[in-house]
């Protein structure tokens, strides 16, 4: 690869990051491309070499994460390994690739619930929807391949809820919560909910 064609994958790297750590503390429509471009240690002009708006930029920016993610998962679902694997496995990279990502993550979920422009509205939303649905949609087809895994009254539809709901959740409160601890401690927690339930079992004994 020639000395340019690298320049431009650095510099537009570069400019995705800042924008990244700008979107995540002052939001899309506080942000503005000099201040990107500032951050970036470049001139206001060069970011319009790589994007033409700032919305072109942040469509980059949620593209390029998102395709990481979808890539992440195909390796956990496509491994040859026992069912128990798999799932601990989507834990632990869930909550890395979270724990790695915490503004991108931020800007995710903060834009996806604010009031937004237009702009966000009709081409962000839809995004993320998407990809929550394809990870939600990746688990239960995994999930519906070992339905001996499961009682009777739990679908594989209702796991992947369930796994995915757990998840989430660990998620906002480390994201937005003053909790002092790494997000990787909750995945014992998150892995006995899933698989054996958060309430003890009651003894027909102890009931009479």
């Amino acid at each position: 690869m020639r000395q340019r064609e690298k320049d431009k994958i650095r510099n537009r790297r570069l400019l995705l990051e800042a924008a990244e750590k700008l979107f995540a503390v002052h939001g899309f429509a506080m942000t503005k491309i000099e201040d990107v471009a500032e951050e970036a240690g470049f001139s206001k002009a060069t970011v319009y070499n790589y994007f033409d708006n700032k919305e072109d930029l942040f469509i980059a920016l949620i593209d390029r994460k998102f395709e990481e993610m979808v890539q992440t998962s195909e390796d956990v679902f496509g491994a040859n390994v026992p069912f128990e694997t798999v799932v601990e496995n989507y834990i632990k990279i869930s909550l890395n690739i979270i724990n790695q990502n915490p503004n991108f993550y931020r800007i995710m979920m903060s834009e996806f619930y604010r009031f937004c422009p237009e702009f966000i509205v009709d081409k962000i939303r839809p995004r993320i929807h998407n990809v929550i649905m394809e990870f939600r949609i990746r688990l239960k087809s995994y999930f519906e391949k070992h339905p001996s895994k499961f009682r009777d009254s739990v679908s594989p539809a209702d796991a992947a809820s369930a796994l995915s709901g757990l998840i989430s959740s660990f998620m906002g409160d480390w994201l937005f919560s003053m909790s002092q601890y790494e997000l990787e401690d909750k995945y014992d927690v998150i892995r006995d909910l899933f698989f054996n339930g958060a309430i003890k079992r009651i003894d027909s004994k102890e009931t009479k």
